[in-house]
């Protein structure tokens, strides 16, 4: 993303590129741990 659309995203969600992909990366994490635990 360029600067203009990170400034935009981060107007509009109130919370950092690099921090949504962090969370984003930890739920998926979470989700194949329950899998793997479920299975």
């Amino acid at each position: 993303m360029n600067g203009a659309q990170v400034s935009a995203f981060q107007a509009n969600s109130g919370i950092a590129p690099s921090a949504m992909a962090t969370v984003l990366v930890g739920v998926v994490f979470a989700v194949l741990l329950v899998w793997g635990v479920w299975a």
